[in-house]
């Protein structure tokens, strides 16, 4: 692709304006994709849309989407998940509109990027519908669609293990064995693809008026693989994302920042500032904050950490309770790096990532609330994922990260 053909972003003309990409139709799946990007005001009547929920999977951008501007032609590169989704998605008829990442987001532009990513939540809750890709089918997608139609219409019943033995019938009824073990692996295998494990996907799947999951040539409303999921944590032989995927059907208007990073501590993001931009869109209006998303990631945590406690977050008292026994400051075990996976100090979820310093406690109240003084000390790179690490206790005890 020349350089003079690459494709330029104009800058969005107001921060209530978002892009969208008119897909071509075609006739054959092998046509070249071509389209036109046009920017289309929120609060305005506006095109209908679909907006694409899909996973970057470290792909770099080997394909080329042709964009049309008036007489002229020039080009976008885009990975092969974008290009196969793309053609899967493509009308045969009419123009299709679509909001896609990748495409409707100057990724080079951090402005752009930091006036954009609060509006995530809404451009995903105002959409016709959510289309989520998960990529290619193989040999067993079918089964398992199946599979997960026949579960999501199991009726809730306890004990727990009358379920689990719903759950194996099923098991062995689709894959036609007795011991249930084919049709678990290939369940697990259909969970381990990689937008089961992804942090953005959390928002734009919740935030849907209605979510439809493609897999190639299969397709299944994202509703009955959550109950599915929710059916086979009977078995116990549950991972994280079958846990997610279960989650996506709960409500979560009510969880502030600090919760819902600790709910979904385990979704990964490629980068650090994604591990709270990601989540943004699900917290209630009232417990927003304004995001830079061209500030260093370390500036955006003690954002978060400072936001928290001047909203007086009860997640953080929680967890201060359990290290402000009355004794002496050097007493206190060292507080060490923590990486939002789980690792925390007295097994709570958020001192792995929020961490403070105060004055020797006098009496067995909270710290803080008895003339301490909360101070957040810089970030290393080292310390990826945690919110404060406390340099110096000032009395000679050195804290460090390891």
């Amino acid at each position: 692709m020349p350089v003079f053909n690459q494709y330029y972003y104009e800058p969005l003309e107001t921060k209530d304006v978002l892009r969208l990409v008119a897909l071509d139709p075609a006739t054959d799946e092998r046509d070249p994709l071509s389209c036109t990007i046009f920017q289309c005001r929120r609060s305005a009547q506006r095109q209908e849309y679909s907006a694409i929920s899909n996973t970057w999977d470290e792909q770099t951008p080997s394909q080329t989407l042709e964009i049309r501007c008036d007489d002229d032609i020039s080009y976008v590169r885009i990975t092969a998940n974008v290009d196969a989704l793309l053609r899967d998605f493509r009308a045969r008829e009419k123009p299709c509109y679509l909001w896609v990442d990748a495409i409707c987001l100057d990724q080079t532009n951090g402005e752009e990027k930091s006036q954009q990513i609060p509006l995530m939540g809404r451009i995903y809750g105002e959409a016709k519908d959510v289309r989520i890709w998960l990529g290619p089918d193989d040999r067993v997608t079918a089964k398992v669609f199946t599979l997960l139609r026949l579960l999501s219409q199991v009726l809730d019943v306890q004990p727990q293990w009358h379920m689990a033995e719903r759950v194996v019938f099923h098991l062995n009824e689709v894959f036609c064995r007795k011991d249930g073990v084919v049709g678990l692996k290939s369940l697990l295998n259909f969970f381990s693809r990689s937008w089961f494990s992804r942090r953005w996907v959390v928002q734009e799947a919740m935030l849907a008026r209605e979510a439809i999951v493609h897999c190639g040539r299969y397709s299944i409303a994202l509703l009955s693989i959550s109950l599915a999921a929710t059916r086979f944590l009977s078995l116990d032989v549950a991972s994280y994302p079958v846990n997610m995927a279960a989650s996506l059907r709960e409500p979560t208007t009510k969880r502030g920042i600090l919760e819902l990073l600790w709910y979904f501590h385990e979704a990964e993001c490629r980068d650090p500032k994604d591990r709270i931009a990601a989540l943004l869109g699900l917290v209630p209006n009232e417990k927003r904050f304004p995001l830079d998303y061209t500030a260093h990631w370390t500036e955006l945590y003690r954002q978060v950490a400072s936001l928290a406690f001047g909203l007086n977050d009860r997640a953080i008292n929680f967890q201060l309770l359990r290290v402000s026994a009355p004794c002496p400051i050097q007493e206190m075990p060292s507080i060490r790096r923590g990486s939002l996976t789980g690792q925390s100090l007295g097994n709570g979820p958020y001192l792995s990532f929020l961490t403070y310093e105060t004055q020797t406690p006098t009496s067995g109240i909270l710290p803080h609330l008895n003339g301490g003084n909360i101070r957040f000390s810089p970030l290393t790179e080292a310390s990826h994922g945690s919110i404060g690490i406390p340099q110096s206790a000032g009395n000679g005890v050195t804290e460090s990260p390891t």
